[in-house]
């Protein structure tokens, strides 16, 4: 398990697919792939994203606007 520093290090180190110039999504791209078909607001598609946990958390690139040493992260729910 990574903190918040290890996380953008790792991120921005990666070399996967042919690109090197991978990120952090921000808390606001990480809220957009929830899947919407569903009430619960922290669902994610099972379907788009079949090898999540069922209770899922991910790093942002989002500083928390209380502690700049530390990020935001997403929780989601495998629906």
């Amino acid at each position: 398990t990574l903190n918040w520093a290890g996380a953008l290090a790792a991120a921005s180190g990666e070399s996967f697919a042919g690109r090197s110039d991978w990120r952090l999504p921000n808390i606001v791209e990480l809220g957009s792939i929830r899947d919407f078909a569903t009430s619960n607001a922290l669902a994610l598609d099972g379907a788009a994203f079949p090898n999540t946990d069922a209770l899922a958390q991910f790093w942002s690139s989002t500083s928390d606007p209380l502690g700049p040493d530390f990020g935001l992260l997403y929780s989601y729910q495998y629906t």
